[in-house]
């Protein structure tokens, strides 16, 4: 087997065709020889057969003819049987196997008494060789009435039958040695074509790969298994000689690298501690002029650098025992005795055997890094004085707004009972500084908070159309006043109703953009769009609120400058408009911190467009009534409600009042017949008294009694709104005052329209 082994691949080949053809020559003998067998079986079966028919037809006639020796009627008869095709003799013989008549001395031998007893059970069909012809023998016993009276034997031709099998065996001799023959060649050419051929030129190519001729190649056109090896061979032979380009490449460029490098590279002997190698910035950053003074400097040129070396023991242990030390902060002594923050990394290269060669490592200069992380840490120390300075902040703005309160409630007082044009004048001041002055104390509260991370969101159903409904009532006068129209703009998307967020939040942040937008318009139209951008699976939604109006917009090279705190639009005339550049940032605050964005466009003379987006907010179906797309504008009189209640059908302002109304109990509504008279009598009465004088003891005395009815009947909207009015009047909060004041008449009618849909 090792012999069969060393031999070349042409004879293995070979040899294995030959081992192939002498198998395939046995099994097409095994098969073939024994289908030949049983053909000339079946073809000796067909002639038992004739022969025992034309016995068969003359056996009678014989029977009766030997039975009675008639000897000439006995030959006529074997005449007969020698006339059928193929029968060449015919011989009768008697009773003791005797022979009695024969057509031919060749065929008239006796019977043997072995054949006899055979003969004497059946008809006997043999094969024999007589003379060298190739005969077929039929025998059997001659009986007439169960007697028996002799023996016949015919004898048949079968020469024609040899000569036929001789040719077929030599046919199939001669198929089956073409075929051999044939496939021996073919599978030889094949295979020295498409096997050996390539093989040995992948022989040569392996050859001169090995002498070192790398990227040689060989050409082979077969697309088999061989030729993937080729191909394989190929792209390994130009890999390797890219291999060996990019190597040499790779070492100029790591000489280049370890030449030009920033850090200080080097090697260093573990035996004489001497310096292998170093780079030129190693060479710098040690004070020296050149690598050769370094190399010819002193042994523990290293070591004595170093200026804490105890430190610098318990590393070397370390690096004895693990191999390597990585980012070791220490200080070196430079040549002119300069020190150095520096950071130093180095490891032990060992050989195939693990026996230590060198050690490698790098020296990086820090200094600027620690200077920086001094910086770095006084700034964060300045950070923390100034959310100090925050929370102080946040602080003191609650104990400055309830003095500031007051002060705006008594002069509303005060206004009231004053009839000097002076005092007026003087009181007018007040007001206006006082309120100037709680914007700013809210304003740097909510800057404060956000700063100390104080502001907390709390997050809640809102009813849109409730919601904005509220902030157009609140806004509607304002705008009124200077004859601008006020629109507000809802989605029709009759599914949506409300949405979970921080309404007070959004509240105060549209209150900033909408105050800007009247304050910054002279003419024209303040319009609120509000757009349900896209829904989200399963029940969330994108909620886009655009406050758009005509004023005196802003310059482009402040749009990107005025969310920024303190930042107000250059050339802004301060007197007219005032403003502490807050509101703007404490949007974009907000907004980031419900997870939204505010963005703006402007141009000058034209208006501004403030878009605020709210993303990935919670759907609320149930919580309110049915969007208008328009809610109002300023041209209509009646504020408060009577422009809703116009754009209402009866079966819409029915939804509407029961949204309200917090869906009464139809017994709570059935007893709103007896509350009506009172809300439209003293009560509103006493509603019209406050209107003329603002008694704060008045207000406080009218929330009270409403609170209570709303107590008493279990009317939630009259409880809220006594509980409001009390809290807004004990703040001295008169913005607030005159808003739920004015809301009063719309909720008596809305409790009168219950009362009539009930």
């Amino acid at each position: 087997m090792k012999q069969f082994n060393t031999q070349r691949l042409q004879f293995k080949i070979n040899l294995a065709l030959l081992l192939t053809a002498v198998l395939f020559v046995f099994i097409t003998i095994s098969v073939l020889y024994p289908l030949e067998r049983r053909r000339q079986a079946g073809i000796l079966k067909k002639v038992h057969l004739l022969l025992d028919s034309v016995y068969q037809q003359q056996r009678e006639t014989l029977a009766n003819e030997l039975f009675a020796k008639q000897q000439r009627a006995l030959r006529a008869t074997l005449g007969e049987l020698i006339k059928v095709d193929g029968i060449i003799g015919v011989s009768v013989l008697g009773p003791e196997g005797k022979l009695v008549l024969a057509n031919d001395d060749q065929f008239s031998h006796d019977l043997t008494t072995g054949e006899m007893e055979r003969l004497s059970t059946s008809a006997q069909f043999r094969r024999l060789d007589l003379k060298g012809r190739s005969v077929g023998e039929y025998a059997t016993m001659i009986q007439v009435i169960g007697e028996k009276i002799g023996f016949i034997r015919i004898f048949y031709d079968l020469t024609e039958l040899d000569k036929e099998r001789r040719t077929l065996n030599f046919i199939l001799f001669g198929f089956v040695t073409a075929t051999l023959v044939l496939m021996l060649g073919l599978l030889n050419f094949i295979l020295s074509r498409s096997v050996i051929r390539p093989i040995g030129l992948l022989h040569k190519a392996i050859e001169g790969l090995q002498r070192g001729h790398l990227g040689q190649t060989v050409e082979m056109d077969a697309k088999d298994e061989i030729g993937e090896v080729g191909h394989a061979f190929n792209q390994m032979s130009r890999q390797l000689n890219l291999s060996q380009m990019a190597l040499k490449k790779a070492e100029e460029t790591f000489r280049g690298i370890f030449e030009n490098a920033f850090e200080g590279l080097f090697q260093i002997d573990p035996v004489t501690e001497r310096f292998i190698t170093v780079n030129p910035s190693l060479v710098r950053l040690l004070g020296y002029s050149s690598e050769q003074e370094l190399l010819s400097a002193n042994v523990h040129a290293l070591r004595e650098s170093i200026v804490h070396i105890d430190d610098v023991r318990e590393k070397y242990q370390q690096l004895k025992s693990l191999g390597h030390i990585a980012g070791f902060e220490t200080q070196i002594r430079q040549k002119d005795c300069r020190i150095l923050d520096v950071s130093t990394s180095i490891r032990a290269i060992n050989d195939e055997k693990g026996k230590l060669l060198y050690y490698e490592g790098s020296i990086v200069d820090i200094s600027e890094h620690i200077k920086r992380e001094r910086a770095e840490r006084a700034r964060e120390a300045a950070e923390a004085a100034n959310h100090a300075k925050s929370e102080f902040l946040a602080k003191m703005s609650h104990e400055i707004r309830t003095p500031i309160n007051a002060i705006m409630g008594f002069s509303n007082l005060l206004a009231a009972s004053v009839n000097d044009a002076t005092q007026l004048h003087y009181l007018k001041s007040i007001k206006i500084s006082g309120k100037n002055l709680v914007t700013l104390i809210d304003d740097i509260l909510d800057i404060s908070k956000i700063e100390a991370g104080k502001m907390n969101l709390h997050y809640e159903p809102v009813n849109l159309k409730s919601f904005f409904n509220d902030i157009y009532q609140t806004f509607y006068l304002q705008a009124n006043e200077k004859k601008l129209r006020l629109i507000v703009r809802l989605p029709e998307e009759k599914e949506v109703s409300g949405v979970v967020i921080d309404g007070n939040r959004l509240r105060q942040v549209l209150y900033n953009l909408i105050s800007n937008a009247i304050k910054f318009t002279e003419h024209g139209e303040i319009t609120i769009d509000v757009n349900l951008i896209g829904h989200h699976f399963p029940n969330q939604i994108d909620l886009g609120i655009t406050v758009t109006d005509t004023g005196i917009g802003i310059p482009e090279d402040a749009i990107e400058h005025i969310f920024e705190h303190f930042t107000q639009i250059p050339g802004q005339d301060e007197k007219r408009y005032g403003g502490t550049g807050l509101g703007l940032a404490i949007c974009r605050s907000l907004t980031e911190m419900m997870g939204g964005r505010i963005t703006v466009q402007s141009i000058v003379g034209q208006g501004s467009c403030f878009k605020v987006t709210l993303t990935d907010l919670t759907i609320i179906d149930s919580v309110g009534t049915d969007n208008d797309s328009e809610v109002i504008d300023t041209t209509q009189p009646d504020f408060v409600h009577s422009p809703l209640r116009a754009s209402l059908d009866k079966k819409d302002h029915a939804a509407f009042t029961k949204s309200m109304l917090t869906k009464l109990p139809l017994e709570v509504i059935a007893g709103l017949s007896e509350i009506i008279p009172q809300l439209e009598g003293h009560l509103m009465d006493q509603w019209q008294q406050i209107k003329r004088n603002h008694d704060i003891d008045t207000i406080e005395e009218f929330a009270g009694e409403i609170e209570q009815l709303g107590e008493e009947t279990g009317i939630l909207p009259l409880l809220e709104f006594g509980e409001r009015l009390t809290s807004f009047s004990r703040a001295f909060d008169v913005d607030q005052i005159q808003i739920q004041l004015q809301a009063y008449p719309s909720l008596v009618e809305q409790l009168k329209q219950a009362v009539i849909n009930g």
